[in-house]
């Protein structure tokens, strides 16, 4: 009966061991494909990207909340009750993810003009799908500053839409950002001896936007410090993200003692 107990635990044992190593071998190349940024470039990176990666990030989410018995999976029936009360993510379409990335870009998230081709019942459709999610809002139009307008209310007046935080947050773009991108742009247009104010940094992206608005700028191995990021990660969000997505005006020059510094000009 021993000889049995030893036999079958050794058994067990080594097919333990055998899926527990190909567990490992998964995870050092996942590993490597995060650190590589899963072959995707900083100045290519598109949405595509953005929807692969929350399709990975949910199916690890599966694994973890199993392995720690967190989500579904807790102990604790509160925790379990919590988890389902938190809406459920909406996969974006297309159209959702033009409007919304368009409206972003604009001076306080108008959403406005649709894309073309969109009209009629299909974007009364489009727009009320969206204002149900609480991605767009429907405000008093600003007349004075000829903003586009959705419906008329008469009287001359109407109403308009804005991109909402929840919005943003849908297409991977954390607020506090977006209005220090809002602030950096009106400081542009005013005296020089104006600052914009310096934003809380919620996020990596958003850390560096506040680095850079340092009277002393910053380096690529100051970022990588703050953010524990690569190098050529840093460099890429300088110019594919911050200058070109963003338009933030983004200058840099050689410090002896320091090397390149970038900064908000």
């Amino acid at each position: 009966m021993t000889t049995r107990r030893a036999t079958d635990n050794s058994k067990a044992l080594d097919a333990f061991m055998t899926t527990k190593f190909q567990i490992d071998a998964m995870l050092e190349r996942l590993k490597a494909l995060s650190d590589d940024h899963f072959d995707a470039h900083p100045d290519e990176i598109n949405w595509g990207h953005v929807g692969t990666l929350n399709q990975y990030a949910s199916l690890l989410r599966q694994i973890t909340d199993s392995a720690f018995k967190e989500g579904e999976h807790a102990a604790d029936p509160v925790q379990r009750h919590q988890i389902k009360q938190e809406p459920v993510m909406t996969k974006l379409t297309e159209t959702q993810t033009i409007i919304l990335s368009a409206g972003a870009q604009r001076p306080d998230n108008i959403a406005l003009p649709l894309p073309k081709g969109l009209a009629g019942a299909a974007a009364k459709m489009a727009v009320n799908r969206m204002i149900a999610l609480d991605w767009l809002q429907e405000i008093d139009a600003n007349l004075r500053r000829n903003e586009h307008l959705w419906r008329e209310t008469g009287d001359g007046h109407g109403t308009t839409l804005v991109v909402t935080d929840a919005g943003l947050l849908a297409i991977g773009i954390e607020p506090v950002v977006v209005k220090a991108t809002a602030a950096i742009r009106e400081h542009a247009t005013k005296t020089p001896a104006a600052k914009p104010p310096t934003q809380r940094a919620g996020t990596k992206q958003a850390q560096i936007i506040a680095m850079l608005q340092r009277p002393e700028g910053a380096t690529i191995a100051e970022i990588v410090a703050a953010t524990a990021w690569q190098a050529h990660s840093a460099r890429g969000v300088i110019s594919g993200v911050l200058k070109k997505r963003l338009g933030l005006p983004i200058s840099s020059e050689k410090v002896e003692g320091r090397g390149t510094v970038y900064f908000f000009t």
